[in-house]
């Protein structure tokens, strides 16, 4: 935030949060994430109300294609990004989503390996 703050007149282009809220969405059966659940959404609202600065964008995390690129975790992971936003008060230097983060996903996969990479009976949406 002091450097943020010190420097009104550069810009600067922010990713918050790497990974947890996807992960909350692909790992909701698993109890470590249940248990850390309410941190990582205050902690992100948290994040977007104090970055809320005119000199800040912000972009949320949204994992990628592997984690949320399944029919089965379209919605559950908007539902989870528009939470964190509003939990933050919809603050106007949110600019989007950031995908391709802190994991990543490919952009293509030669056909000899993408059964590697699907699971029977699920779409998943690459891109």
């Amino acid at each position: 935030m002091t450097i943020l703050k010190a420097h009104p007149n550069t810009a600067f282009a922010l990713v918050i949060e790497p990974d947890s809220l996807p992960n909350l969405v692909t790992n909701s059966d698993l109890t470590t994430c249940q248990n850390s659940a309410a941190g990582y959404r205050d902690g992100v609202a948290y994040a977007l109300k104090q970055l809320n600065l005119p000199n800040v964008v912000m972009y949320i995390d949204a994992g990628h294609g592997g984690w949320l690129g399944w029919d089965a975790n379209l919605k559950p992971g908007a539902q989870e990004l528009a939470k964190a936003y509003k939990a933050a008060g919809s603050p106007k230097q949110v600019r989007g989503i950031a995908t391709n983060v802190a994991g990543w996903n490919q952009w293509w996969v030669p056909p000899c390996l993408f059964p590697l990479f699907s699971t029977p009976g699920s779409r998943r949406r690459d891109g």
